[in-house]
């Protein structure tokens, strides 16, 4: 039996790989769909006995927390903490997509050995 399974750099590039399958700004993604990919991707790993690092589980146990709070009735002092946890991993999967989309730009400059960028003279 032949599985291949995509490797991630950790729980944030999976869940931009998630994120990213929607076509659409990050801050109008359905955020309980991407939960619901992410915890059947880190299960699979389990099930397939591969070692799940601390790193997936906490991100897990996040998304979890983010689920829980969505089915849960709204209480008005609850949604604020709620938004927040929410705006939060939002906002930390964008800013990781910047880094990345940085990195693949410098990345093709780096084969043919170390740059360095010079330092500006002062006059």
């Amino acid at each position: 039996m032949d599985i291949k399974l995509k490797d991630f750099e950790g729980p944030l590039d999976l869940l931009l790989h998630l994120v990213s399958k929607y076509q659409m700004d990050i801050y109008d993604v359905p955020i309980t769909e991407v939960i619901e990919q992410y915890l059947a991707y880190v299960s699979t790993l389990q099930a397939m006995r591969l070692e799940v690092t601390g790193e997936y589980m906490v991100m897990a146990s996040q998304l979890m927390l983010i689920k829980s709070r969505k089915l849960l009735p709204k209480v008005a002092e609850v949604t604020d903490l709620e938004d927040d946890l929410e705006q939060d991993l939002l906002s930390q999967i964008e800013e990781y997509r910047k880094f990345k989309l940085l990195g693949s730009i410098w990345k093709p400059s780096t084969k043919n050995g170390p740059s360095t960028i010079p330092k500006r003279r002062q006059s």
